[in-house]
């Protein structure tokens, strides 16, 4: 797994982790935050973010996938660990300027590594809503 050469003795008062666990093998979650875990100063925080089994962004790819990972996933996880944890729900609001854009868009929500990273660019950044 990528990453596991990451050898800092640094910690920090926030890890961040958005959608990288996409790319982690669902079998290997448990070591990977294990690491993450490692990072955290004493009293710091460890943000691990991926899309939520609801709305509709999730019915969409459920229409495309049947193997969709969503934080249910995530959280299942942290309780099999006995992790303390919290959930707190986010909604994510895209838009789009041409009808190029929205392609790109609905590409990168629909279909994993179907972009390339200048089209990914060329599209207007995402505002997160909480």
């Amino acid at each position: 797994m990528r990453g596991q050469g990451y050898g800092s003795p640094e910690r920090y008062d926030l890890v961040l982790c958005s959608h990288v666990l996409y790319h982690v093998p669902t079998a290997e979650w448990g070591g990977f935050i294990d690491r993450l875990l490692e990072r955290v100063r004493p009293g710091g925080y460890c943000v691990l973010m991926l899309g939520a089994a609801r709305g509709q962004n999730y019915a969409l790819h459920r229409d495309f996938t049947q193997t969709m990972i969503s934080s249910e996933q995530l959280i299942a996880m942290l309780e099999q660990k006995r992790l303390p944890h919290r959930a707190i729900p986010a909604m994510i609001v895209f838009s789009a300027a041409s009808f190029e854009e929205m392609y790109t868009l609905c590409r990168f929500l629909v279909l994993e590594n179907c972009f390339t990273a200048e089209q990914l660019a060329g599209t207007r950044r995402a505002r997160s809503m909480i």
